[in-house]
Formats: structure tokens, C-alpha cells, sequence
């Protein structure tokens, strides 16, 4: 409704012609070319992935866990409701520090800091024996942090990069890239809980954020520090 009503204040004209979605499809996963667009793109596929595995896979082991701690059904839900409140809700009071902090760095190596923060919370909670223990908490927290660090910087990167010709293009192609991060997380994820470990899901993200804090490494250490404007690189 806010959208709705709240656009309606003048008509929107078309300067353009009408753009064949393949030309979209190239314009957008073609912006990749540029390493800092790409390595957005691959954030955005972590980032999402690590919704998907703490929104189902952290509440599926809380109850396995309260279960088998002789909890009934229901009480064992209630501790997994708790646990992914924290775990999700308190990092809420984090963001908008780290948004602060995103915009006096670098936007890679704010995307290094986040990673590494992710690496930290998400391999320390997939270690755990137990996830309703009350190490798990402050671990939760941490990990909690790393996710909402990740979506963060990720798309302030891509913000920044993009060439504001393709806009619509390279964003459509970031949340893509988002979604195939979702899809991965939880078919990946249920295997790794089912056939080796409940934690599994979690070292699996752990283990995904690490790749993409070196390949913000890399980027960072071989092109510098990024230009506050994207440059103009399509046509």
C-alpha cells in the first residue's frame, strides 16, 4: 500500500526502448567482469544461504537436541524459538553500528571483516556438541552478527560498483545469484545434517564465507582500495 499510493506523485517516463532479456541476462551476470561486482555476487550467494541454514537447520537441531534431552515435543520447540530469537533478533542492534563502520572502510574490506566474523560464528556454532548449551548463546550471537555483517556490506558493495546503465541488470543478477546461495543452502545443507553432522549445515557456511574472505583478499590486495563511483563499463 505504501508503494502503491506513496509513488503516485508523477508519471513515470520511459526514455528507452524496451531492452530483450537476453541482452538483460548478458548485461547483468556480464558485470562480473568487473572482480568487485563478482565478488559481491558470490557474498550475495553466501548471505542468502545463511538465512536459509539458520532460519531451518538451527531450529530443526534445537529440537533433535531438546528432544533428546528427554524435552516434550513442544518445550523442545519453545528452546528452538528462543535460541533462533537470539540468534536472529539481537544482531538486529549490531547492524546499524556496522553500518557506520561500512561506510568510513573500504567496501571490501568491510566485506573481509564481515566473512571473517561469519567464518568465526559459523564455524564455532557448527563445533558445538549441543546448540541449547549456554556456550551456544554468546557463539549464536557472534554468528548471528556475521549474517547480518554479510547482507550488509554485500549490498553496499554492489551499491557502489554498479554502473548505473545496467542498474536494473546487475542488481537482478545479485539477487539471483542470491537465490541459487538459498536453493544450495538447503538441499547442501539437509544432506550434510542428515549424513555426517547437525552442525554440518553451519561448517558448511563457515567453510563458504572463508572462501569468499579470501577472495576479497585477493581483490582487495591486488586492484587497492575501491573508487567511491562505479566506473562507466557498458554500453
Amino acid at each position: 500500500l505504501v508503494v502503491l499510493y506513496g509513488l503516485r506523485g508523477e508519471k513515470l517516463v520511459l526514455e528507452h526502448e524496451k531492452i530483450p532479456f537476453t541482452r538483460l541476462l548478458r548485461e547483468g551476470f556480464g558485470a562480473a567482469r568487473n572482480p568487485r561486482i563478482a565478488l559481491a555476487y558470490a557474498s550475495a550467494f553466501i548471505a542468502r544461504g545463511d538465512v536459509v541454514v539458520v532460519g531451518m537447520y538451527l531450529s530443526l537441531w534445537a529440537q533433535r537436541a531438546g528432544t533428546e534431552m528427554g524435552m516434550s515435543p513442544g518445550e523442545a520447540q519453545a528452546q528452538a524459538g528462543i535460541m533462533l530469537a537470539i540468534v536472529s533478533g539481537t544482531p538486529i542492534l549490531v547492524a546499524p553500528l556496522f553500518g557506520i563502520l561500512n561506510d568510513r572502510l573500504d567496501r571490501v574490506t568491510g566485506l573481509i571483516l564481515a566473512m571473517a566474523l561469519a567464518v568465526v560464528g559459523y564455524v564455532g556454532f557448527g563445533s558445538l556438541d549441543d546448540p541449547l548449551t549456554g556456550l551456544a548463546i554468546p557463539v549464536g550471537i557472534m554468528l548471528g552478527c556475521g549474517q547480518v555483517a554479510s547482507i550488509i556490506t554485500g549490498q553496499t558493495l554492489i551499491g557502489q560498483e554498479t554502473d548505473p546503465r545496467i542498474a536494473g541488470s546487475t542488481l537482478g543478477a545479485f539477487n539471483a545469484f542470491g537465490a541459487i546461495g538459498t536453493l544450495v543452502g538447503s538441499v547442501l545443507g539437509g544432506y550434510l545434517f542428515d549424513l555426517w553432522t547437525p552442525g554440518g549445515p553451519f561448517l558448511m557456511m563457515g567453510m563458504a564465507s572463508g572462501l569468499v574472505m579470501l577472495g576479497a583478499l585477493a581483490i582487495r590486495f591486488r586492484y587497492g582500495p575501491a573508487p567511491t563511483t562505479a566506473p562507466a563499463t557498458a554500453a
